[in-house]
């Protein structure tokens, strides 16, 4: 709000803390893995696939909750009008970013695999990362240095989000998508930042994150916003491909990769049909308490609501400049 610099830096503060432990618990697993400490082997890698879900529709919804852990990749692209020489840091910072994070990930998930059983992980009341702490460096490590990491990690994805989102409020108010559009567009004279837009943006992600009921809330509004997000994505992809083989000839700064795109545009079509097929068990209501079909359900009923929010606002109005 006070000033981009200083959110930025405080961004890439919480990044490196992040990273930092991300790298703490995947080089902890890979020493575990060596024989070099006296804490013991998990059986999980012989037995911590079994009972995984088959149905299409499960892993549909397993799907949303796993890529939204990298979703990160897709800010950027909301703030490029901040971004010194887009064309050539867009490609690095998004593919470093995504590239850096992966491998991350997938230690750190090993190292859960080789130092928490699965007798601790159903037992516990704690967060995962918790118990693998204690495990690996004792109660204290994992009751208070882990929940610390993952609180302020937590609240760098709340700034992480709340930057490029108020941004895209100031370019929709721009295009007359958001009534009182001079309000949200406003950017404060003294501090050069889009306070409004900033705050709307802020209250927007308090009312999501405190207004559900604790439980399975976090879980389905995953569900819910996962599923306009690769409608999109899917969508968008697909465009590109058609303009590709429509106009061959035409300059470009980037030229994606073709059979990545294809396999985008099929994950793309597994998560956004797969999540309306009734699951094996036959039961209508999911582990939510609600209708398996309802996060798609209401995700579409939100872009239809969208459109007709559209018509009305942008749609008449060039059509009566037009007249």
């Amino acid at each position: 709000v006070l000033s981009i610099r200083w959110s930025l830096r405080l961004q890439t503060g919480i990044t490196w803390l992040k990273l930092a432990t991300l790298a703490l618990i995947a080089i902890t697993g890979l020493v575990v893995l060596t024989g070099a400490t006296s804490i013991p082997i998990s059986p999980l890698w012989k037995t911590g696939f079994q009972g995984m879900p088959t149905s299409g529709q499960k892993v549909s919804s397993t799907l949303f909750r796993i890529l939204w852990a990298y979703d990160g990749w897709r800010g950027l692209n909301l703030c490029l009008g901040e971004l010194k020489n887009p064309r050539r840091n867009l490609v690095i910072s998004t593919a470093g970013g995504v590239g850096i994070i992966t491998i991350l990930y997938c230690l750190t998930v090993m190292s859960f695999f080789t130092v928490i059983t699965m007798e601790d992980a159903i037992e516990s009341k704690v967060v995962l990362a918790g118990v693998w702490g204690t495990k690996a460096f004792g109660p204290a490590f994992g009751h208070v240095v882990i929940p610390i990491a993952i609180s302020v990690s937590s609240v760098g994805a709340i700034l992480a989000n709340i930057f490029p989102f108020s941004r895209v409020i100031v370019e929709a108010s721009k295009a007359g998508y958001i009534p009182c559009s001079s309000v949200w567009t406003r950017v404060h004279p003294r501090w050069n930042t889009p306070l409004a837009s900033i705050c709307l943006a802020l209250a927007l992600s308090l009312a999501y994150h405190l207004a559900p009921p604790p439980g399975d809330a976090f879980d389905l509004l995953l569900d819910i916003t996962g599923y306009p997000n690769w409608l999109f994505v899917g969508t968008t992809i697909a465009g590109l491909v058609y303009l590709r083989y429509s106009e061959p000839k035409r300059e470009r700064t980037f030229r994606v990769w073709l059979p990545l795109a294809f396999v985008f545009i099929a994950v793309a079509v597994f998560l956004t049909v797969f999540p309306f097929v009734p699951p094996e068990s036959g039961k209508i209501m999911s582990d939510h308490g609600v209708p398996y079909f309802t996060p798609p359900l209401v995700a579409i009923l939100v872009i239809a609501l969208g459109s007709v929010t559209w018509f009305f606002r942008v749609h008449r109005a060039r059509r009566n400049v037009a007249q």
